[in-house]
């Protein structure tokens, strides 16, 4: 029999299951934040990280259990798009819920539209205070983000045009940084495609030499697997000429576009390639062999014909646009190595960012006061914006808390336009402040932490089944 909670139950729930993530959140929030100690079979990590910490609560109620990835899934998404923003999502989005569980005496799907509405003024509220992200400040936000760390902040371009994508790879000597930079998207290039048919294909059970480098040819588009045999015969004396020449033990790889014929042709094509030449072919369809593939180890690339924007590497293959980082960093253990990827991660959000708005808890309140100013039309619209200011000082409360400065006197610094910079332990003009955050992200939350509000207001009964 299904098990079903009304609407006043359903938002008690929702609210009792999430209110241990939000005190433990709480606890990594700002500068002063502690860290929070997971532990379980494996491992056990010290992490300030808020996502690390609320991913790692679970419950054995189904229902509660249900919740909580559901929440995880936001913070989750959020910290996708953004690269950062965890802990805030999480705070401001339970004390969302938190103020708006009440009987409002309106129906729920009217306040949930003008929660809406409200959500439309704050990403206008941030355009508004957001201002153009220059060197200095890219500096400044980095060295924040990286806890003042010289050895990552050399490893982060300050400038990225375009399309960039990166990796993060532990050192393999102890107390080296690295950058490397590749053009293009990274593909491993060696996997095994398919089998072209049992009596040609490699496998670990028929070629117990199978860790032996590949050779890697490109070739260009054909018209038919005649003109791709002509033009891969060329290669066979570079082929001939390898250390690793040994029928059977070098295997020999093709990565070629679309060529007309059918797989048969595309069979007898290898099979005479085998037979004229005793080479045994892997052969990929497309720059990007498909997912789930078998790796094979220590790829090597001995020529190339026809080829725009492509780099080959001993184990992989860049092709397209962008630009590709690989950095790699010492770690004396998982822990450290994680926080120090954590970071890098966030550093990343921060590099190609456009537009800024002063952080420290100074956006949140500019909000609650340009809400303030503005009127409203009826008592639904103004009991909404109510709520809301009084969620967004949740975040400010934290860091008043956190750092034993009274809030009236957080307040008052914001309203001179000053700012705390607890990092630093000092006031600051704003004009001057590296706390800084990227306006574009805290948009992104704001957008989907106010949408999760609205499912939280509309929801009437939850039904276990």
């Amino acid at each position: 029999m299904s098990r079903i909670l009304n609407k006043k139950e359903s938002r008690q729930l929702i609210l009792d299951t999430l209110k241990p993530i939000d005190e433990l959140v709480k606890t990594t929030y700002g500068p002063y934040g502690d860290s929070v100690l997971i532990s379980n079979q494996y491992e056990q990590v010290y992490t300030k990280d808020g996502l690390s910490v609320i991913s790692a609560v679970s419950s054995e109620d189904i229902i509660e259990n249900n919740i909580i990835k559901d929440f995880v899934g936001l913070v989750k998404y959020i910290n996708d798009i953004n690269k950062d923003g965890s802990t805030s999502t999480s705070i401001i989005t339970y004390s969302l819920i938190k103020h708006f569980n009440k009987d409002f005496g309106f129906p729920p799907f009217k306040i949930a539209e003008f929660v809406e509405k409200e959500s439309q003024r704050i990403r206008t509220i941030i355009d508004e205070n957001g201002s153009s992200v220059e060197k200095e400040d890219i500096l400044n936000m980095l060295s924040v983000v990286l806890n003042n760390d010289e050895n990552l902040l050399k490893l982060m371009p300050k400038n990225i045009e375009g399309n960039y994508t990166y990796e993060v790879n532990r050192s393999k000597v102890y107390g080296e940084y690295s950058r490397v930079e590749y053009h293009g998207y990274k593909t491993n290039a060696a996997y095994w495609l398919e089998s072209i048919s049992s009596e040609i294909s490699i496998s670990k059970s028929q070629n117990p030499n199978v860790g032996f480098k590949s050779l890697i040819v490109y070739v260009k588009e054909f018209s038919d697997y005649p003109a791709l045999y002509r033009e891969l015969k060329k290669v066979i004396p570079m082929i001939k000429d390898s250390n690793e020449w040994g029928k059977g033990k070098l295997p020999f790889t093709v990565i070629m576009k679309r060529v007309k014929g059918s797989k048969d042709d595309l069979i007898t094509f290898a099979a005479g390639f085998y037979r004229d030449f005793g080479i045994n072919l892997n052969i990929y369809s497309s720059l990007l062999p498909p997912k789930g593939m078998q790796e094979y180890p220590n790829s090597t690339l001995i020529s190339h014909l026809a080829i725009d924007n492509i780099t080959f590497t001993e184990d992989a293959i860049y092709i397209g646009d962008n630009t590709h980082y690989v950095l790699s960093f010492p770690s004396l253990s998982d822990a450290e190595f994680k926080q120090k990827r954590d970071a890098i991660d966030d550093a990343f959000s921060i590099v190609g960012t456009k537009k800024y708005v002063v952080g420290g808890g100074f956006i949140y309140n500019k909000i609650i006061e340009t809400l303030d100013k503005e009127t409203r039309d009826s008592d639904i619209e103004r009991e909404v914006k109510k709520l809301i200011q009084q969620a967004l000082l949740e975040p400010i409360k934290i860091l008043s808390e956190k750092s034993g400065i009274e809030l009236d006197s957080l307040l008052h610094l914001y309203k001179s336009n000053k700012i705390y910079n607890f990092a630093s332990n000092k006031e600051e003009e704003i004009t001057e402040t590296s706390v800084k955050e990227l306006a574009d992200s805290l948009k992104v939350m704001f957008e989907f932490s106010l949408k999760y509000l609205s499912n939280f207001i509309t929801t009437g009964s939850i039904i276990q089944q």
